[in-house]
């Protein structure tokens, strides 16, 4: 038994855009059940992104950064990666204080 290849490429597409759908459609009924729920949800998406970045983006931006030089004297992009996680954070923290009060 075949299966022809347009018809596996409609199916998977159509299997992708439902559990999109679902993966859209999830954090709105979890945000009326318990504010908790929803943020614990926030920080674990937000720590498969930056673990995706960090693991994936950042060795390549390496490369491209010290590809010019023989020999790297300075790690750039982690550098770079480094001063911009710190400068967002002390975004945020100012953000928290100065809307919430202390």
């Amino acid at each position: 038994m075949s299966i022809d290849l347009n018809a596996l490429k409609e199916i998977i597409a159509a299997s992708v855009f439902v559990v999109g759908l679902l993966s859209v459609l999830a954090p709105l009924s979890v945000i009326n059940m318990s504010d908790t729920v929803f943020s614990i949800g926030n920080m674990m998406a937000s720590g498969v992104l930056l673990s995706a970045g960090l693991v994936h983006q950042l060795p390549d931006s390496a490369k491209v950064l010290d590809a010019d030089r023989e020999e790297p004297a300075f790690p750039y992009a982690t550098f770079i990666t480094g001063m911009t996680f710190i400068l967002l954070l002390i975004m945020e923290e100012s953000i928290h204080l100065i809307f919430d009060g202390g």
